[in-house]
């Protein structure tokens, strides 16, 4: 009976750990998103502006990716 107390245990924390993760990654990519988007569409160097907008459409899919897990595992 206690190990199943303690593999229940260790399941939640894994479960816990895991939406914490995955929240932090889509929280992150949120803001990466919102910092390449502004940069493309007002920054002064031309060089960057074109590097934020070529990686703009790989970190929305990075979002996109990133929420499809969250609500997954809720």
């Amino acid at each position: 009976m206690r190990y199943r107390e303690e593999t229940a245990g260790c399941l939640r924390r894994g479960a816990l750990f895991n939406r914490r993760y995955v929240d932090g990654q889509a929280r992150g990519h949120e803001a990466a998103v919102r910092l390449f988007e502004s940069e493309a569409q007002g920054g002064r160097s031309p060089l960057l502006r074109h590097f934020a907008e070529g990686a703009l459409p790989i970190l929305r899919a990075h979002l996109r990716h990133a929420e499809a897990i969250r609500r997954r595992i809720g």
